[in-house]
């Protein structure tokens, strides 16, 4: 359930109105400022962060 919350607070970011988010890619995690983590399943810490990679698309117009 964290691993997804912190996936899904990359779609906070602001994009532009003519794009949307198609995909988000995890590319690490961070736990408690340790980073390089791959798979965070089954770690403990008191603070997650992802670093991700989100695909955008243009909006299309109807």
């Amino acid at each position: 359930e964290d691993i997804r919350r912190v996936i899904d607070a990359a779609k906070a970011v602001a994009i532009p109105m003519d794009r949307e988010v198609i995909h988000i890619l995890p590319q690490e995690f961070i736990i408690d400022d340790q980073d390089g983590i791959k798979e965070p399943l089954g770690m403990s810490g008191v603070r997650l962060e992802s670093k991700v990679h989100i695909v955008t698309g243009a909006v299309a117009s109807a």
